[in-house]
């Protein structure tokens, strides 16, 4: 349950880093609506998938030049994954 908001409103995702997740669509449709504002973040984390597909989405991510989105690829534990879930607005 969310206490209370995060300074800039986070969205989260966490993953398999796959083709038919369309993991490009996502940061493409959020730059469409939210670009570089600073309020509004992405935060990706997968623990699987596959290197050509992490490779296409960070490489969307530097020719796009977004600074509101990160990807990571820790491997959570259960306790840590509901901590990364309940860490989004959305």
């Amino acid at each position: 349950l969310k206490i209370s908001r995060n300074a800039s409103f986070r969205f989260v995702n966490a993953s398999s880093m796959i083709p038919r997740k369309n993991l490009e669509g996502l940061v493409n449709a959020f730059y469409q609506a939210f670009k570089n504002n600073p309020d509004i973040e992405l935060k990706l984390n997968f623990r699987s998938g596959k290197q050509e597909t992490l490779k296409a989405v960070t490489n969307l991510i530097q020719l796009l030049d977004v600074r509101n989105i990160s990807v990571t690829n820790e491997q959570l534990d259960k306790q840590q994954y509901l901590e990364f879930l309940a860490s989004g607005d959305a």
